[in-house]
C-alpha cells in the first residue's frame, strides 16, 4: 500500500497518487506493522519491491519457523544471556526479536548492532524525504487487567522514547533507552547505549506470540521461566 503512494513508482505517479507518501508528516507502525516500518526505516526507507526482492524475499517458501531460523536459536539465546549478564531483564520477546531481524533487518549480522536510533543516520532521514516512523506500544500488568483508557501508551521515534499515562508524561532521547533516572530529577543514575536494538522494539508491538507460546507450554504442563 505504502508503494501506492511513493513517487518512485512509475505506475503510482500515472495513477496521480505517487508523492503522497513523501508529503507524509508521520507513518505508525502498531504490531505486526511496525515490523514493516522499521524494516522500511532502518533500509533508507528503500522502495517495497526492492526491500522485498533483497530482504524480506516474501515470494521464497520460508516461514518464521524455517528449519535455517531455528539452527540460529542457540546463537540467539546465547545474545540474551548478555543482556542479562549486562543488568537488564530479559524475556521470550528478546528471543523473537532477534529471529525476526534475521528476515527483516537488512544487515549482515541480522540486525545484531542496528539500533533504531540509528535510522537518524540515513540519507533519506537526514534529507527529510519521508515520513517521520513511529511505533506505538500499550502495557498492562502481569495480572492480566484489562487495557483501558488509562493504560500507558509509549511512543518510539529514532529520536524519542516517550510514555504518555496520567501519572507521567515523559520522554527520554532514544539513543539513552535503558538509561535508569533519578525520580523527579532531570539526571541520570545510570547512562546506557545501545539499548535500543531494532528487533527489539519492533517486536515489542507483537507480544502476542509471548502469550500463544505460553497458553501452549501451560497446556502440555511445561514450564516457562
Amino acid at each position: 500500500m505504502l508503494d501506492a503512494f511513493d513517487f518512485r513508482n512509475e505506475e503510482a505517479v500515472e495513477a496521480r497518487t505517487g508523492g503522497i507518501l513523501q508529503l507524509a508528516n508521520y507513518a505508525t507502525g502498531l504490531s505486526a506493522g511496525a515490523w514493516l516500518l522499521t524494516s522500511w526505516a532502518t533500509a533508507n526507507f528503500e522502495r517495497m519491491p526492492d526491500l522485498n526482492a533483497t530482504v524480506w524475499g516474501l515470494n521464497k517458501q520460508k516461514g518464521y519457523l524455517s528449519w535455517s531460523l531455528l539452527k540460529a536459536l542457540p546463537k540467539h539465546l546465547l545474545q540474551a544471556a548478555r543482556k542479562k549478564k549486562a543488568g537488564f531483564d530479559i524475556s521470550f520477546v528478546d528471543i523473537w526479536g532477534r529471529m525476526l531481524s534475521t528476515q527483516y533487518i537488512d544487515d549482515s549480522e541480522d540486525g545484531k548492532g542496528v539500533l533504531f536510533s540509528s535510522i537518524k543516520e540515513t540519507p533519506s532521514y537526514k534529507a527529510r524525504e519521508f515520513p517521520l516512523p513511529i511505533l506505538t506500544s500499550l502495557s498492562r500488568r502481569a495480572s492480566g487487567e484489562q487495557i483501558t483508557l488509562q493504560s500507558p501508551i509509549y511512543e518510539m521515534t529514532p529520536e524519542d522514547f516517550s510514555v504518555w499515562h496520567p501519572g507521567l508524561n515523559a520522554s527520554i532521547p532514544m539513543e539513552y533507552l535503558g538509561s535508569r533516572m533519578s525520580f523527579g530529577e532531570g539526571r541520570a543514575v545510570s547512562c546506557v547505549k545501545g539499548f535500543d536494538n531494532a528487533g527489539f522494539l519492533m517486536v515489542n508491538q507483537f507480544v502476542v506470540i509471548y502469550l500463544i507460546v505460553k497458553c501452549y507450554l501451560l497446556k502440555h504442563q511445561y514450564l516457562l521461566h
